[in-house]
């Protein structure tokens, strides 16, 4: 009991010394990977963009699923844009860029130039 205790005050302390507010990580941006290839293809996107955009949260599912439940689960996210792979984008080298917290219609961009696209898109929806 002693040991849990301690590990409560260490949380506590920690939470203190944030504000006492819960972090705000929201992703900016959540990668949906349907397929074998996609999934790999979304993990180096993952790390280019991380590296290329490093104020921009990039989160991406992990866990598999549908192409339906990794939608869900990227506006759970509270990320602007979900980035879509499947296998027909991994063969054309293109990400379908889609608005989660507008109406405004996906597009396709070249993978090379998903970095600057979201740039630009992420400035202008904050």
């Amino acid at each position: 009991a002693i040991g849990w205790a301690m590990g409560i005050e260490r949380f506590v302390a920690l939470y203190e010394a944030c504000g006492g507010q819960p972090a705000d990580d929201d992703a900016d941006v959540y990668i949906v990977a349907v397929g074998d290839a996609a999934e790999t293809h979304a993990v180096l996107l993952a790390e280019s963009l991380r590296t290329s955009l490093p104020g921009v949260v990039v989160d991406q599912n992990l866990g598999g699923g549908s192409f339906k439940s990794q939608m869900k689960r990227a506006d759970k996210s509270g990320a602007k844009f979900a980035l879509i792979l499947g296998e027909q984008e991994v063969a054309n080298r293109q990400v379908g860029v889609k608005p989660l917290r507008s109406h405004d219609e996906q597009r396709e961009v070249a993978i090379d130039d998903v970095a600057d696209v979201l740039s630009t898109v992420l400035a202008q929806a904050n």
